[in-house]
């Protein structure tokens, strides 16, 4: 499961690789994100977005990271991520954590 922002983040990440190497294929690459059948969470109303950010400020995070951390907590869920910041204020949070960078 992925917060709603999931899909415009990894969306721009792959036409940005688009544009970098010309044989890069954007449609396989939908296709394989597809094929991990990523559940994505309804969007967040206006005091939501103020909750949340308010969270990413005590937590030292983006406010896109702090959708992943505010998703995986209020569904006691694992939170994958490479983003250094993101994985430490996950294990403060006392959630376990994926960590990608290896």
């Amino acid at each position: 499961m992925a917060p709603h922002i999931f899909q415009w983040e990894i969306g721009n990440l792959l036409v940005r690789q688009a544009r970098r190497e010309p044989r890069f294929d954007l449609n396989e690459a939908f296709a394989i994100l597809d094929a991990f059948g990523i559940e994505l969470a309804p969007s967040w109303g206006r005091n939501d977005l103020r909750l949340l950010s308010l969270f990413a400020s005590s937590r030292g995070l983006s406010l896109f990271d702090a959708c992943y951390l505010w998703l995986a907590m209020a569904v006691d869920g694992a939170l994958a991520s490479r983003d250094r910041d993101l994985l430490d204020a996950t294990r403060a949070a006392g959630l376990p954590v994926i960590d990608l960078r290896d």
